[in-house]
């Protein structure tokens, strides 16, 4: 059997994590596996799982313990977050065809501190029979870093008192609701330590940004939301 995976046995990836609200913001981190549509059916046929071995903690986990987890033919989870929001591991994935079998797993980190964090990863094939088949060498295991996007974030942005976290959106949102011509919502001590932002009347998507959507017919009463950073790899 020839399978590959992504990220590949042995590799190591580094990953920037938002941490404009550590604790409350999940990173989707997606590994991916790819073998012959003849040779996933055999190994159905004997009962076979992909899995990952690893101590990346998942959905909401908060220790290191290692674990295994299966890979799926289906995306699952992933239909929760948008495709900007999904950290594809390692290089890009051949398309599906009827003589390619695409498997994913859906990684949902959560930071569990504000510093620089290091996890490995392996990969295995269990069977019903009891049979496991290790991919790679005792002592090869590949390594996920997940890095702070930037270390002094918080320092640098004061939100006003009237914020508060959104955890069903991940954002920090402000309710405005009287009318004004001018508002103070946040003060930066330090415009260096931010690269872009924006303010419009529309969600910009990929850009951190300060995005407003009206809560009445009157357009100066509104909702303010505050994105937080994109996870790029690095």
């Amino acid at each position: 059997m020839e399978i590959s995976f992504n990220p590949a046995v042995g590799d190591a990836v580094n990953v920037l994590t938002p941490q404009a609200f550590p604790g409350t913001h999940i990173t989707p981190l997606l590994f991916t596996a790819q073998l012959s549509a003849t040779d996933h059916s055999l190994m159905v046929s004997k009962g076979g799982r992909v899995q990952l071995w690893s101590n990346l903690p998942h959905d909401g986990e908060r220790n290191d313990a290692w674990q295994e987890l299966d890979f799926t033919d289906t995306c699952g989870s992933e239909r929760r977050f948008s495709d900007s929001d999904i950290i594809q591991l390692g290089d890009n994935v051949l398309p599906q065809n009827h003589q390619i079998k695409n498997l994913h797993l859906l990684i949902l980190f959560s930071p569990m501190t504000s510093g620089t964090q290091y996890f490995s990863f392996t990969y295995r094939i269990v069977y019903a029979s009891g049979e496991v088949t290790w991919f790679g060498a005792f002592g090869q295991n590949g390594m996920v870093s997940l890095l702070p996007s930037s270390s002094n974030f918080l320092n640098s942005l004061v939100l006003e008192e009237k914020w508060g976290l959104d955890l069903s959106r991940r954002v920090q949102r402000l309710e405005i609701t009287e009318s004004t011509d001018a508002l103070q919502i946040a003060k930066l001590n330090n415009l260096v330590d931010f690269r872009i932002w924006g303010l419009a009347t529309r969600n910009l998507g990929k850009l951190p940004c300060f995005s407003w959507s009206p809560v009445s017919d009157d357009s100066r009463l509104c909702s303010c939301q505050l994105m937080s950073w994109p996870h790029p790899l690095v």
